[in-house]
């Protein structure tokens, strides 16, 4: 049975990978896959996880996706 569904504060369009000093990446059945397919996810991961000048820690739970060069 589906969870519960709760309001965001930010989409990843608005956000800024700047912004933030870490990313933790929800497990679980369909929240990877919904991210996966969402480009302005993997951009904001990608950006936040690549970034040569910082070193900013993703964390990922069990069964989320990765992000690749």
């Amino acid at each position: 049975e589906p969870a519960d569904s709760f309001p965001v504060d930010l989409t990843f369009a608005a956000a800024n990978a700047g912004d933030y000093d870490a990313v933790l990446l929800p497990g679980g059945v369909a929240n990877p896959d919904q991210l996966r397919a969402d480009k302005d996810a993997v951009a904001f991961v990608r950006a936040l996880a690549l970034d040569d000048e910082e070193d900013r820690p993703v964390a990922t739970a069990t069964g989320s996706f990765t992000v690749e060069r």
